[in-house]
């Protein structure tokens, strides 16, 4: 956020900034960072079981699974900006 910042952005009123990995700090920065966060044992035990089936049976079809994750809004998010010309070249 810092480097946005000195770029001339204003967050969260022309970038929006989310963070994932529900660390507590930053609730604490200005402005707080919004983040997702999800649960590591949960994700942790979901991918065990499917590894044991599979090592069990190794015939049966590859199945892909979506972790579950929370939005916890901060105040580092906002709407898109109405402001449409932003310079950018100095972002890339």
């Amino acid at each position: 956020m810092k480097a946005a910042r000195e770029l001339g952005f204003n967050i969260p009123e022309e970038l929006s900034v989310i963070g994932y990995d529900g660390i507590a700090l930053g609730a604490y920065i200005d402005p707080p960072l919004t983040t997702l966060t999800f649960s590591i044992e949960e994700s942790g035990k979901e991918m065990v079981n499917l590894l044991m089936r599979r090592l069990k049976n190794p015939d049966i079809p590859v199945i892909s699974k979506l972790a579950s994750a929370i939005l916890k809004l901060r105040g580092s998010e906002g709407p898109p900006s109405s402001i449409q010309n932003k310079n950018m070249e100095n972002c890339l």
